[in-house]
């Protein structure tokens, strides 16, 4: 695989009437309005999928700005810096038919192993302070596991795997250097391409 793009860094800023609830990657505060997140260097070929969920309070209807930000990257072929202005612009809508329309199925999929995610962080914290048994853990990961192969994140679902092993050798330590491994690739949010 071939490096095309090196130190890549996302600004993103939020509409003040918007509420940042979780990130790829980061970990909001309460009232954040502005974050800033380095992420991985990408190979040729390969995507990366960053998941903002945002909580809305009630707004009048029409198109508006719920966040705004800049993408900055190294070209790694050429060396010279990059920059992408985004937009993020929503319609609020009272049409039903409009917001109770599918889920986008990649937006579902990136959803979906970003909470995978922050599941193994709960596993490793719960088992660091003992607040869930290892038979818990080993059942929680369980269910983690089938969610990535399901997902095509057979990399990381073979990290699981290892970590569920070593919880029934007794070895939590090697369990939970195994997951944060797992943690890690999740949160840089990279797949392959074809």
């Amino acid at each position: 695989m071939t490096v095309s793009s090196t130190q890549a860094h996302l600004d993103l800023k939020l509409a003040r009437w918007v509420d940042l609830k979780g990130m790829t990657g980061h970990s909001p505060v309460p009232g954040q309005r502005e974050v800033s997140i380095d992420l991985a260097d990408l190979e040729r070929g390969a995507t990366m999928q960053i998941v903002v969920d945002l909580e809305f309070n009630n707004h009048p209807l029409g198109h508006y700005r719920v966040a705004s930000g800049t993408l900055r990257w190294t070209d790694a072929n050429s060396g010279s810096p990059r920059t992408q202005e985004l937009d993020f612009i929503m319609e609020f809508t009272a049409d039903a038919a409009r917001f109770s329309a599918p889920v986008d199925p990649k937006v579902a999929s990136a959803a979906q192993v970003s909470l995978v995610s922050r599941t193994v962080e709960k596993t490793i914290m719960g088992l660091k302070t003992m607040a869930i048994t290892t038979a818990q853990a080993v059942q929680d990961l369980q269910r983690t596991q089938a969610l990535l192969v399901s997902e095509g994140r057979t990399s990381e679902a073979r990290e699981v795997t290892l970590a569920m092993q070593a919880i029934q050798r007794g070895d939590t330590g090697g369990a939970e250097k195994t997951l944060m491994g797992a943690v890690v690739q999740l949160d840089q949010g990279k797949t392959s391409g074809s």
